[in-house]
Order: C-alpha cells, then sequence, then structure tokens
C-alpha cells in the first residue's frame, strides 16, 4: 500500500468517525397535550358504534356512500393534497443525498495551436498543434460533523409527515363536507315539496272560499285573503328550489364531475338521512391522537424544531473532501495508458469568522418559528377540543328540538283539520283557519329542518372525532 493510498483511507476512516458526531440544536420532544380527563358534555353511551373509519354508513344511505366514495377517489381537493405529499417525499429524497458522497463523470476534448510569438525570448520547438483528450470522475463529500444535514433530514422528513396528515385532513373534511351539502340538498327538497304541498292545500282552500263568497256564505275579505295565502305559497318555492341547485351544483365539484353532472342522479326529492347508529366518543386525549390537523400541527413542531439545529449548525465548521481520478493524454490510443492517469485529494474547510451577525440572526428566526409552531400546535389542540364540546352539546340540543317540534306538529296538523272542519261547517271564521294553517305549515318547515340540523351535528361530531381517515388504508403515496 503507497503512502498516498494509506492516507486516503485514513482520511475516509477519520471522516466516517467524524460524521458520527452528535448534531447540534435541540433534540426534539412532542409537546405535552395539556387535555381534560373527560369531556364537560356527556356523551351518549353507545352499545354497538359504527366504525368512526366509515361513519358515513351510520345514515344507511346508499346515494351518501356512493357519493364518499367517487369524493375520495376523484375530488381534486385530494389530488392536490396528494401531489404535495408526492413533492414533499422528493425534497426528503434530496435532503438525503447530501449525506453521501456525490460522484460526477466528465469527458472532454481540446485541440489548440501554440503561438510562436509567446515562449518567453526562448526559441520554438516541437509542435504547433496540440490535441487534448481527458476523460475522469470527480468527488465530493461535505462531512456532518455537527448534524447540519441530518438535521436538514429531520426536517424534510417531518414536512413529508406533516404533509401527509394534511392530506388525511383534507379527506375527513371532504367526507363531511360531502354528507353536510348531501344533508343540506335532501332537507331542501323536502321543504320544497312541503311548499308545493301548501299551495295544492291553500288552492283548495281558495276554491272553497271563493264558493262560499259567490254563494253569499262567506265575505269577499276570506275570499282576497285565501288567494293572497296562496300566492304567498308560490312566492317561497323559487328561492327553494335556486338553493337545491346550488347543492347539487356543490355536490358535483366535490365529487370531481361538471356541477350539473348530478341533476338526474339526484334530482329526485330523497329522505332526510338520520344516523341509524350513534359514535363512540374516545377520551379528549384519544380524539386528539387520532386527528389528523393535530398530528400535522404536531409535526410541523418537529420541523421547526430540527431547522433550528440547521441554523446553529450554520455557525461551525463545515469540512469537505474532493477527489478526482482519470486520464489525460494528447492521442485517443495513449487516453487509457497507466502513464496517462492523473488523480488528486483536494480536503477543505470552511470556517466562520466574522458575519456581521447573520448566523446569529439565523438561529433568533429559526427559534421564533419554533415558537410559532408550538403555539400554533396549542391553538390547533385547543380548537380540537372546543369542537367537539360544541358537537356533543349541539348534537344533544338538535335531538331534543326534533323531539318537541315531532310532538308539537302533530297537534298542529289535528288542530289545522279542525280549523278547516269547523269553517266549512259554519262555526269558525276564515281568519282561524288562516292562522292554523299557517301554523301547521311554518311548524312543518320547522321540523324539517330540525330534522337536518340532528344530521348535520351528527356529521360535525364525526368531523370532530377525526373520522373518515384509518391507519389501515393504504398510504396515499403508495397508492399513486
Amino acid at each position: 500500500m503507497t503512502r498516498a493510498t494509506r492516507a486516503a483511507a485514513a482520511t475516509c476512516a477519520a471522516a466516517v468517525l467524524l460524521s458520527a458526531c452528535a448534531a447540534v440544536g435541540p433534540d426534539y420532544a412532542a409537546p405535552q397535550v395539556d387535555a381534560p380527563a373527560q369531556w364537560s358534555e356527556t356523551a351518549i353511551a353507545v352499545a354497538q358504534p359504527v366504525a368512526l373509519e366509515r361513519w358515513w354508513s351510520s345514515f344507511g344511505d346508499a346515494q351518501l356512500d356512493a357519493l364518499v366514495e367517487r369524493g375520495l377517489t376523484a375530488s381534486p381537493q385530494l389530488e392536490l393534497a396528494l401531489a404535495r405529499v408526492d413533492e414533499a417525499r422528493a425534497a426528503l429524497g434530496a435532503s438525503r443525498a447530501d449525506l453521501l458522497p456525490q460522484v460526477d463523470g466528465s469527458a472532454s476534448f481540446e485541440r489548440f495551436r501554440r503561438s510562436t510569438l509567446n515562449q518567453g525570448g526562448a526559441p520554438f520547438f516541437g509542435r504547433r498543434d496540440i490535441s487534448s483528450w481527458s476523460v475522469g470522475f470527480d468527488a465530493r463529500w461535505e462531512l456532518d460533523l455537527f448534524g447540519g444535514l441530518r438535521r436538514g433530514v429531520e426536517a424534510a422528513f417531518a414536512d413529508a409527515q406533516s404533509l401527509e396528515e394534511a392530506r388525511r385532513a383534507a379527506a375527513v373534511s371532504l367526507v363531511a363536507e360531502i354528507a353536510r351539502n348531501y344533508v343540506e340538498l335532501r332537507v331542501l327538497q323536502q321543504r320544497l315539496a312541503t311548499a308545493r304541498q301548501r299551495i295544492e292545500v291553500q288552492d283548495e282552500t281558495a276554491q272553497i272560499v271563493v264558493l262560499r263568497a259567490d254563494a253569499g256564505v262567506a265575505s269577499e275579505l276570506d275570499s282576497t285573503r285565501a288567494r293572497a295565502q296562496v300566492a304567498a305559497a308560490r312566492a317561497d318555492a323559487p328561492a327553494l328550489e335556486a338553493q337545491v341547485a346550488a347543492r347539487l351544483h356543490r355536490l358535483g365539484v366535490l365529487v370531481g364531475v361538471a356541477p350539473s353532472a348530478l341533476k338526474v342522479e339526484l334530482g329526485e326529492a330523497g329522505a332526510i338521512p338520520l344516523a341509524r347508529l350513534a359514535l363512540a366518543v374516545a377520551q379528549p386525549v384519544e380524539v386528539l391522537a387520532q386527528r389528523p390537523d393535530v398530528r400535522q400541527a404536531e409535526r410541523a413542531c418537529a420541523a421547526a424544531s430540527a431547522r433550528l439545529g440547521v441554523a446553529v449548525a450554520q455557525r461551525y465548521p463545515r469540512v469537505s473532501l474532493g477527489a478526482g481520478f482519470g486520464w489525460l493524454a494528447n492521442e485517443t490510443d495513449d487516453l487509457f495508458d497507466a502513464a496517462a492517469l492523473r488523480g488528486s485529494i483536494l480536503p477543505s474547510l470552511s470556517l466562520p469568522i466574522f458575519d456581521a451577525g447573520l448566523r446569529a440572526a439565523q438561529v433568533e428566526a429559526a427559534t421564533a418559528r419554533e415558537e410559532q409552531a408550538l403555539a400554533q400546535y396549542r391553538v390547533v389542540v385547543l380548537g380540537a377540543l372546543e369542537e367537539v364540546e360544541n358537537s356533543l352539546a349541539a348534537l344533544g340540543a338538535a335531538s331534543a328540538r326534533r323531539a318537541a317540534l315531532r310532538e308539537s306538529l302533530t297537534e298542529q296538523r289535528q288542530a289545522a283539520s279542525y280549523a278547516r272542519e269547523l269553517y266549512v261547517g259554519g262555526v269558525a271564521d276564515f281568519l282561524t283557519v288562516l292562522d292554523a294553517e299557517r301554523e301547521r305549515f311554518a311548524l312543518e318547515d320547522r321540523y324539517l329542518e330540525s330534522e337536518g340540523e340532528l344530521a348535520l351535528q351528527f356529521v360535525a361530531l364525526a368531523k370532530a372525532l377525526g373520522g373518515g381517515w384509518s391507519d389501515e388504508r393504504p398510504s396515499a403515496v403508495a397508492a399513486r
């Protein structure tokens, strides 16, 4: 073994040992979660809960199930989130590549003519036309003595994980948005059907009043009031039709098709979906652990901590190794001769001495960004806890409101029927009929809204609990 070979081997061994040094900067520890032991709002006891990963199946609505599956497959929102994950994974690969030596190959040819007038006063000898052939390899490797590159890999890995959680959060939001718009569509369709029924009933009542007025049994005022009530009922329908169209258009966009593509499929009025199975509400700490947005915020903290280590490492010396070998000859026949072999070793050291406070300012900025990430994490955690608490309270209130309105509506339907019979029998005046029917149809509308509100609060609770994705499902990146 030659002296140069022994020196190169010793240098490589030292480089490996040095690269194993501990990385500077803080070692990341996940922030502590300050969560209550249990929810302040009472959760419903569930014997056989629906799986949170497919909570929408508790509605037992085949059309809703199909819409959700189409959305998870073809939504442009998820395509965008997936592309961002792909970009982050590629950036992670680039960061890992910085840890390893880089080798480039090169080949060149040069032909030049020497000047006879620039010989420094010496007589000219030899050929004027010279060819130069060169083939070789150049290697370079930055030794990660203080862990700056390793911290960069940590940051890139945390970024990739954060964007994967963002993709999951997008899936949770997409499913909830599809379910919410579907429920609102069915509520509006039922309200529109009720409005049309109201027009028919009140038109029938108006015809009776007109006949009675023509016979002199009723007044012209009653006839005018009856016709006015029919006109008012007809005025409500166009606004409901426009809202139905808007929900259809929104659902089309959410599942990745043209806005009007679902008009035929969902245009017919359907029943308002009500959950047949309840949700099992886990304890606060467990809910936070399964919510993708909380996990995304925690990964952002890890990335910020690693980037602080990158900034700290910039204040330390940087050592790089360079090496090259190849062949250099004037003739192609001599190019790969042993005598044409050339080689070089070029270690380098970069030592920061004076930068006018640049690196110190970069460390301060990275520290501030880490503090921002931690504060944002606390904001997300508190927001998640608030969302679940609000959903639990709203779901209970919506259930109680629906029950009360159902009882009231049953009584009011009977009252409206009695008022109409009394009017036809000449016992009650038409104003009594107007009031009874107006109250009846107002309660019909409120009851439909309460059913929709109950379903919407179920959707909100499922979203607050982080439902809509599962670790058992393959990664979006792997699926692609």
